[in-house]
């Protein structure tokens, strides 16, 4: 058993090292355009765009929230100011995007 398990796993090794030598051997395709920034990104002004809303409305949740914890110190009232901001800032944010 052991000699047929050395045939096979060096027979994989072959495999292996074949395969590197021929993505060795093959061209690479050069990319048609650079990229400019990190993949997947968008960078286009629409994209700045949302981004900077979308900032905006997390930053006015949160000193929304620093306002009402100042404000109140139960944690029910500031869980409620919590769920109340983050639900309306979703459907302003909803409301905001192009279609």
């Amino acid at each position: 058993m052991s000699k047929q398990r050395a045939r096979q796993r060096a027979q994989a090794e072959a495999a292996r090292a074949r395969r590197k030598r021929e993505r060795a051997a093959a061209p690479s395709k050069p990319r048609s355009t650079p990229r400019r920034g990190p993949a997947g990104r968008p960078t286009g002004q629409l994209a700045r765009r949302s981004r900077r809303r979308t900032a905006l409305a997390v930053a006015l949740v949160l000193a929304l929230q620093l306002g009402a914890g100042l404000l109140w110190r139960n944690w029910a009232a500031n869980l409620a100011v919590l769920i109340v901001s983050v639900a309306v800032a979703v459907i302003v944010l909803g409301s905001l995007r192009r279609r």
